[in-house]
């Protein structure tokens, strides 16, 4: 239990600074990530599965970042919290 709850807060953090990054590089402005954001939770509440759609994944469907563009930031994301 308690590992997974290390887990959790390990994902939440790698998404923080994934949406951190997205916006001060331009990729997404504030106003689109709020819209993802929202649009997460909604399926959070819908949804008892795991795992949860995830941050890029809701960027990419509404077309506001390309899979480049996403797997550049999982890198860089990855190399800042390393």
């Amino acid at each position: 239990m308690i590992t997974k709850k290390i887990t959790e807060s390990q994902t939440m953090r790698t998404a923080l600074v994934f949406c951190e990054i997205a916006v001060k590089r331009g990729f997404l402005t504030q106003e689109q990530l709020d819209e993802a954001l929202v649009a997460q939770h909604s399926f959070i509440a819908i949804s008892s599965e795991k795992p949860l759609k995830r941050i890029g994944d809701i960027l990419f469907e509404k077309g506001w970042m390309t899979v480049e563009q996403i797997y550049n930031m999982q890198s860089e994301v990855f190399n800042q919290l390393s």
